[in-house]
């Protein structure tokens, strides 16, 4: 099957610290990758070093391959790069409290989408804004009036999944999209998740995630990945000795039912 992204030797440094070091990995067309490993592994600095959003300024270099659908992405002008996020890359954050603009309305938010990546008219842009939203789920009246801090987590987290669809992206990058939210309102996002028809890369610590949206799974450790297979081979037939710890400390299904008691 054709590779939609293909990362090869990929390092990630700043100053003389080495956050990435020489992973490789790719992802197929519609299928979805997870990258799993603990806080600090290296997994979001992969994230953005692919979607380009590692400052230069601020002292980060890549080096290595990364390809999407035969471009390479590494060292690619800003503009060009401008026009592949949003309408061929999306990518949803870790917290959306942090990644949606407090100043501006829900629906300004998704609008803008449309009217810089598109030629819709601010009245067509209206109408797209509206389908996406409901498109995730969340019917917000006059959502052109609200703004974030109005809506729970829940309600921010399918925002930024309406922002990151919104433009049919190809490829879907998640950086833990579940983690701060309870365990009926994850499995709801996870739900949602699914629907999408393109390549994911998803990044998670949660095993239980994992195997419930995997194709392909590469475990990180300490910026490097140290197993790379199937859903099924990690979980029935792991070979390094860190996987093995991470499956045997993820939750029962016993403890994630009490949770959801609570």
């Amino acid at each position: 099957m054709e590779k939609l992204l293909a990362v090869e030797g990929l390092s990630v440094s700043v100053g003389s610290h080495e956050i990435v070091k020489e992973i490789s990995f790719d992802i197929e067309q519609s299928k979805r990758l997870c990258l799993v490993g603990e806080s600090g592994s290296g997994k979001t600095t992969t994230s953005m070093a692919i979607m380009g959003l590692l400052s230069k300024k601020r002292g980060f270099r890549s080096t290595g391959s990364i390809r999407y659908q035969d471009k390479e992405l590494i060292g690619i002008a800003e503009k060009e790069l401008n026009r592949l996020r949003g309408p061929e890359i999306a990518m949803i954050f870790q917290d959306p409290s942090a990644s949606l603009n407090p100043i501006f309305s829900v629906g300004d938010q998704i609008q803008e989408m449309f009217l810089v990546h598109t030629e819709a008219s601010e009245e067509e842009a209206e109408v797209k804004t509206l389908e996406a939203l409901q498109s995730v789920g969340l019917d917000i009246q006059h959502p052109f009036d609200v703004y974030p801090h109005q809506l729970s987590g829940g309600m921010k987290q399918r925002v930024m999944i309406a922002i990151a669809l919104a433009l049919g992206p190809k490829l879907l990058i998640a950086d833990e999209p579940t983690t701060a939210l309870d365990l009926t309102v994850q499995k709801e996002i996870l739900e949602l998740l699914k629907k999408f028809q393109g390549s994911m890369l998803l990044i998670t610590h949660d095993f239980g995630v994992v195997k419930e949206m995997a194709d392909m799974v590469a475990v990180m450790y300490q910026g490097k990945i140290v197993e790379y297979a199937s859903m099924y081979d990690i979980f029935h037939n792991p070979t390094h000795e860190y996987t093995k710890k991470l499956l045997a400390a993820r939750p029962t299904k016993e403890n994630r039912k009490k949770m959801l008691a609570v």
